[in-house]
Order: C-alpha cells, then sequence, then structure tokens
C-alpha cells in the first residue's frame, strides 16, 4: 500500500521560481549574506543592518524577520543591537540561524574598536536577546547544524574551525558548553561554508582551493566521523563544480531533497546543484535565473520551510536591496506494512509470566532519541521498525548496538514474487525471519542508498534494487535475533474496556521489560493530516495521534499501512498514550516520536495491530 503519488528528486534548476521580490525593510543591504532556517514551520530571515555612517558597511545592528504564511509575505523586520554601549561594534561575517533545543540562535561574528568575536542570540518569541560570547578565533563566517541533539558549529578559516555541544548541554551560551576547536584538516575555505545532516551524518560544503587546483574554487564535500573521540572529517564528495564567494546549502527533513547554491565562476548568479543518493554524487549545476533581478554579491541562502524552498540574498540591482524567491517542494512519506496473517507457529507472549497484578507506573519511556531513521519515500516502515527493534533488544541484552542494514531487511520482506525495482510494502515476521535464520548485515555495509523513477521503480543502480554483495555477509553470522512474539490480541470484534485493557497491560508489560513493540496500523486521510501537521516538529501534546472515527473506517478508503514501534507510554496524556518511534526523521513529530492513544488497539479496523 502506499501514500498515494509519490516523486523523485527534483533539480532545482528545472522547477519553477517565484518571480525575484525585495524583502520590505531591507532596501540597501552589506556585504554578509543573510541567514535563514526553519523554526516550528516558519522561515525567519537575519541579516547584518547597514551602517548609517559608512556606504555598503555593518553597523551596530541586525535585523530579523519571519515569512508571514497568512499574508503570503515577509513580516515586518525588526531590529538588535548587537551591544547597548559599544557603538562601534558592527557584524562582520555571514551569521548563522540554528534551532537546538528548541531554541532558536542566531550566531553573529562581530568586530568593535574593544574586542572581536562571536555573539550568540537567543529568540524569546519577540525578539533576540544576548546569551554569551565566544573567543576571536569565531569572528568569521560560521555555518551550523543540529545532529541526534548535538549542535555542530564549523567556522571559514586556514583550515576551518569546528566545535560541537557537549552532552547535555540545554542551551547555548559560553565555550564552556562546547569541545575545544578543531581544524577541519584539508580544507582552505574561501566564504561562508554549509552544513547539512544527510543519511545521519554531518556533511560540510565549502568552496575550497584543493590540491593539484590551487587558485581554482571548487565544491568539495567533507562528511563527519567520531570514532573513538577523534574527530574526522573525510572528503566524500569532489564535485567538478567551481565558482565564487561561498556554498550554501539544505536538505527537507525527509531528506529526499538535498540542494546546494553558489555564485557561478563567469556569471553573477545563483548556480544550484542537487544530490543524487542513488548515484551517491551531486548533479551538475543550473542557474535559477540569468536576468539582471537574479544576480547578486554573494550565493543565496538557503532553507526549506512548511513546503517551500526559500531562496534569499544581496542583489546588485541599485542599492543593493535583498531579495528572494521561493518554489514549492512537498515532502512525501513512504508507508509500507503488509498485515501478517497467524500462524500456528507464532509465539503468543504468555501473560501468566509478566506479573500483571503488579503496579505499573504512569509513565515509563524506553526511548533513544538517536536512533529516528529516515525512509524517505520508499515503502520500507517494517524494516526501518525492525531494524529499530533490534537495537532496543541489544540494548536489552547490554551488547554492543548495531544498525542492521534496512535495505536488507526490506528486500528479504517482500513477497517471493515481488520484482526488485517495485517500491512495495513488506512484512514484519518476514524481516524478523532473516534477522532470526540469517542474521544481520550492517547498515555501514549495505547503506541505505536509493533512487526512485517518476513511475515509483527503483532506479537498477541504487541498493535497494538488488541484494547485498557476498561480502556484506562477513558481520551477518555475528548478529542474530533468536524469536518474535505475538503479544495479546482480543477476539475478532471484542472492543471492550476489558479487551483493550488486557493488550495495554501486555504491552506495558513487554515495553516494561525492555522489549519494544513492534505494530501496524490502517492509515487513513486523518493519519496524514496529522502526518503533516508535525512534519516540522511539534509540541508533546500536539503530538498524539488521532483515532479514526467509525465513519472513516466505513466510508473511507484505506490509503496504506504503516508500521511502527512502540516505546513508551503515558496514562495521564489524553486518555492514556503509547510513546510511538516513526521513521521519518528527527524534524518529524517530537524529535521522531508521537503519541498514539490506547483506544487504537481495539478500535473497529484494527486488526492490523
Amino acid at each position: 500500500m502506499s501514500t498515494g503519488p509519490q516523486v523523485s528528486r527534483l533539480a532545482p534548476g528545472k522547477l519553477t521560481w517565484s518571480p525575484k521580490q525585495v524583502v520590505p525593510g531591507a532596501p540597501v543591504t552589506t556585504p554578509q549574506k543573510p541567514a535563514l532556517c526553519d523554526f516550528q514551520g516558519t522561515a525567519f530571515l537575519a541579516w547584518a543592518s547597514k551602517s548609517d555612517l559608512t556606504f555598503f558597511s555593518a553597523g551596530p545592528t541586525f535585523s530579523f524577520t519571519h515569512w508571514d504564511s497568512s499574508m503570503s509575505a515577509w513580516a515586518p523586520p525588526q531590529v538588535v543591537k548587537l551591544d547597548n554601549e559599544d557603538n562601534s561594534i558592527y557584524q562582520s561575517h555571514t551569521s548563522a540561524l540554528v534551532v537546538f533545543q528548541d531554541i532558536l540562535y542566531v550566531l553573529v561574528p562581530f568586530c568593535s574598536d574593544k574586542k572581536s568575536g562571536l555573539r550568540v542570540f537567543s529568540y524569546t518569541g519577540k525578539t533576540f536577546i544576548p546569551a554569551g560570547d565566544w573567543s576571536s578565533a569565531w569572528n568569521t563566517d560560521v555555518a551550523a547544524v543540529v545532529s541526534n541533539g548535538t549542535l555542530h558549529v564549523v567556522g571559514r578559516g586556514l583550515p576551518a574551525l569546528y566545535t560541537f555541544s557537549k552532552p547535555g548541554v540545554a542551551n547555548i551560551t559560553g565555550p564552556g558548553d562546547f569541545s575545544p576547536n578543531y581544524p577541519v584538516l584539508g580544507t582552505i575555505t574561501t566564504y561562508d561554508p554549509a552544513l547539512i545532516v544527510r543519511e545521519g551524518k554531518v556533511v560540510l560544503l565549502t568552496l575550497s582551493m584543493t590540491p593539484p587546483s590551487f587558485g581554482i574554487l571548487q565544491v568539495q564535500e567533507l562528511t563527519l566521523s567520531n570514532s573513538g573521540g577523534e574527530v574526522i572529517w573525510t572528503r566524500t564528495n569532489q564535485l567538478y563544480e567551481r565558482g565564487r564567494s561561498g556554498v550554501s546549502a539544505m536538505i527537507t527533513p525527509d531528506g529526499q531533497n538535498a540542494w546546494i547554491c553558489f555564485k557561478g565562476l563567469s556569471s553573477d548568479t545563483n548556480q544550484m546543484a542537487w544530490y543524487n543518493a542513488g548515484k551517491n554524487c551531486w548533479s551538475s549545476s543550473d542557474s535559477i535565473g540569468e536576468t539582471d533581478a537574479l544576480k547578486c554579491l554573494n550565493e543565496a541562502a538557503l532553507v526549506w520551510s512548511d513546503n517551500w524552498v526559500y531562496a534569499v540574498w544581496n542583489s546588485e540591482l541599485s542599492g543593493n536591496p535583498l531579495c528572494y524567491s521561493r518554489v514549492r517542494l512537498e515532502q512525501s512519506y513512504g508507508t509500507g506494512y503488509l498485515h501478517d496473517q497467524p500462524l500456528a507457529t507464532d509465539t503468543v507472549v504468555d501473560m501468566s509470566t509478566m506479573n500483571m497484578s503488579a503496579q505499573q507506573p504512569a509513565k515509563y519511556d524506553l526511548s533513544n532519541g538517536g536512533w529516528i531513521f529516515n525512509q524517505g519515500m520508499l515503502q520500507s516502515c517494517t524494516a526501518n521498525a525492525v531494524a529499530a527493534a533490534y537495537r532496543y533488544e541489544l540494548k536489552r541484552q547490554r551488547k554492543d548496538d548495531f544498525t542492521p542494514s534496512r535495505l536488507y531487511l526490506c528486500l528479504a520482506g517482500h513477497p517471493p514474487t515481488d520484482d526488485m525495482i517495485q517500491n512495495t510494502s513488506t512484512y514484519i515476521r518476514e524481516s524478523i525471519k532473516v534477522l532470526r535464520n540469517l542474521g544481520a548485515v550492517s547498515e555501514c555495509d549495505w547503506r541505505y542508498n536509493y533512487d526512485l523513477q517518476s513511475n515509483n521503480e527503483l532506479v537498477g543502480k541504487s541498493n535497494a534494487a538488488f541484494p547485498p554483495q557476498n561480502d556484506c555477509f562477513k558481520t551477518a553470522a555475528k548478529h542474530f535475533t533468536l524469536r518474535y512474539s505475538v503479544t495479546y490480541k482480543p477476539k475478532d470484534g471484542d472492543v471492550s474496556s476489558d479487551g483493550q485493557n488486557k493488550k495495554v497491560q501486555c504491552w506495558k508489560g513487554c515495553i516494561g521489560m525492555g522489549y519494544p513493540v513492534i505494530f501496524g496500523f490502517n492509515c487513513y486521510q486523518s493519519w496524514f493530516a496529522f502526518s503533516k501537521k508535525v512534519q516540522n516538529g511539534a509540541q508533546d501534546n500536539d503530538c498524539i495521534a488521532p483515532v479514526p472515527t467509525s465513519s472513516e473506517i466505513d466510508n473511507e478508503t484505506l490509503q496504506g499501512a504503516h508500521a511502527v514501534v512502540a516505546v513508551g507510554w503515558d496514562d495521564t496524556r489524553g486518555t492514556g498514550c503509547f510513546k510511538v518511534q516513526n521513521s521519518y526523521g528527527q524534524n518529524w513529530g517530537v524529535g521522531g516520536f508521537f503519541w498514539m492513544p490506547y483506544e487504537w488497539l481495539t478500535m473497529k479496523g484494527s486488526h492490523d495491530i
């Protein structure tokens, strides 16, 4: 089953961007590139305010605004003082907007007659206030991104500079909250580095002078690894693209569209390229337009927000106004669960061994926020759910963490008659049987690499379209699971409170002993409306999945079925809910999780659970 029409990855230069418009209230700007960020489904924009004393230079303030969706326009900008006393201060380089622990920050490099450095400002809901200062080493162009609850910051330099937040840090203040500064070896960066998170890894993009072509600026990609506490940046892509100024980058929360932007080497307009995950490389670049109105001083800042991509740049029009354009780009998530028919050989959880009479706590949480997967557009929810549950099982057994290859589980879980190029749904039982009988191929050996054609068929060269190579099975012999068990199932038609309570207690008993519950459920329109609502993140109480009504179940066409993992519960939330781990990435829901009311377990039409 599918979520409806699917779309393949899109090349930004082939899309129809809106006509160029000037950002109101920013008629004259500075050489520094603006900063963009999505915060709770709204695009925020910040830039260095112009000095009143010197032409085309920054003054003692920065400005910010946000996209007002009700007006389909930028809100009137606000001005923030960099310092209440030092009027010699000014923004010296490109700033960064970033969301960390649900707080929006702007990192502003600055200089004054007294000192230089980087000043951190936090958003109060109305304006930005100072939160702390970093050293003069960070008086440079900066980029920031959050991955698995850690904030990563890179600054332009010879070589580039890198730091990351320490475990447990709840907000950004001074350098004491961060690691020592590390050099990004092998980089000789020009202006404006960029950071994104792709396939769970932090990726740095720069416009650099690299051997053997010193003097020629090429787009370069490096990927971060942290093995044994050692910070290592490895060059993963050397693009055959040249440009000027720096690089901007953005990726959609579903991970399916990653774009970069840079100023062309032989033109003054924005060039964009997109990442082809099926081929593990970036495309050649296209211009988003060659008219005078689209000429830029530096590359456009990019962000995806609420199904739009925004590009904002300092133009070369008279007065150098801040200009923007945007293009519609909706996310698309797969589902992919096939209902497992009961088998006589299925082991059923023995509730008599679970001490059901014992008082269970009102709340319990087994979850690990770092174990959220992103299935993207593949119909691979069962493989993602089984892979996540396997990691919890290793934790229960106090064994080292290991991530099974989700594509391997997905391929193995398909009905045997399926053609491998079809993006089709899978069975939970079949994926678990593979782990039990053949072991788990490592995600590192067979990565989650796929590409879809417009007809929803897999591109044959991607990992998703054929089985792993023999070498990948060397680790499989070390990673088996012994068995699976089916939880308590009320008799058909039993939607009584007693039937629901027994199943709820059974699930709680399993989770309380460290066993996550893999399950599937039918998807109606209300589920997809909910999923879209929380795709940019949500607060706990706004992230309770609606229970389908009898009218939905009786009158609507079933639009799919989805597999997920229950990893906790909270009797006090709504009428009582399970905490459920989804596979739509960490930006979806509450860090990748949502709440599912207990009523789902015995509602009419709940046979898929």
